[in-house]
Parts: C-alpha cells; structure tokens; sequence
C-alpha cells in the first residue's frame, strides 16, 4: 500500500466497477492500475461516529427520532431529510448505519427508493415506519424484506420495541436514558 497523508493507494476489492454509479464506471475502468483505488484515509469504522439517516415529511416525527437517537447513543450523527430526492443524494455519499423512512414524503417514492437500494445491493438496515406499508404493495414489500435488510411497523410507534430493533440492528445497546 502506498500512502501520503491524506490518501492510500490500495488493492481495489472485486466488483468495485460494478457497484459504482455510472459516472464512477467509466472513470474507473480507465484507470490504468485496473487492480488498484485512490482512497481517502478514514478513521477505523469503530471511531467514526454512527451515522442515522432519517427520511420523512413531518418535522415533528423527524425531531422526535433525532431527539431519542441522541439521548441513546452517544455522538450519533443524525442526518434529516424531508423528501426522497434529497435522501438518496445523503445515501449515495456513504452508507449509513441505519435508515430510518416513512412511505409518504416528496420527490422519488420509497419503493423506487427501495429498489433502487436492492439494486444497489445496500447492506445497511432498513427501518420502514408508516401508517399504512402495505400500500407500497406486497411485491414491493416482499421483495424489500428477500434483497434488504429491511423491517416495518404500523405507526403509531411502540417505543420499547424501536428501541429494541435499533439494538439488534445496530448491534450496540443504547445507553440508558438519564
């Protein structure tokens, strides 16, 4: 590996091409180190802070998840957006540790969302909170649950059982509330 330090030059993991976006491909397969990427030098994952995108139209139910993220883990970096476009920009810059989404909100829809995200192959958990998931339709439904690491409650929300779900999602307990 050959580093400076901002960047390392780093042995590129298979498939790296494919799972690009378009303009990426085409700036990486006329690389001429085809087995090799520039990367950015990050602090290992377990530094980083944990990263929460939450995708709905009401303020209030985006504040209300912000506000209890924070109070149950430390240092979390919440990321709010109030319509679709603007959450698949924030979720094509970096997977985040989690995604947190209603059904209704402006811009792309969130079974093209949700697609979009399959095609991707995301890995990160998918948390569907709505009043009505079923309206996405059952193959959209059926095909979130088989490709994502997808889940979905009925809103309202049962508290306890969020909080459960963050920490076999996230795989770390949230801290206990003051």
């Amino acid at each position: 590996m050959i580093e400076n330090n901002d960047f390392a030059l780093v042995p590129r993991p298979p498939g790296a091409v494919e799972k690009a976006e378009p303009g990426a491909k085409r700036i990486l397969s006329g690389m001429v180190a085809d087995t090799l990427a520039l990367v950015k030098k990050m602090p290992p994952r377990k530094s980083r802070p944990l990263r929460i995108v939450i995708l709905d139209d009401e303020n209030e139910l985006r504040e209300t998840y912000r506000v209890m993220l924070q109070i149950w883990y430390e240092g979390v970096v919440v990321v709010q957006c109030q319509g679709g476009d603007e959450a698949w920009e924030e979720l094509s810059r970096a997977d985040p540790a989690l995604f947190i989404t209603d059904r209704n909100h402006t811009g792309m829809s969130c079974g093209e969302m949700l697609e979009r995200l399959a095609e991707r192959k995301a890995k990160f958990p998918i948390f569907l909170i709505s009043g009505g998931a079923f309206l996405l339709g059952e193959a959209a439904l059926r095909s979130a649950r088989e490709n994502l690491n997808f889940s979905s409650w009925d809103k309202p929300l049962d508290v306890y059982q969020f909080r459960q779900a963050l920490e076999t999602a996230l795989r770390i307990p949230a801290q206990q509330a003051p």
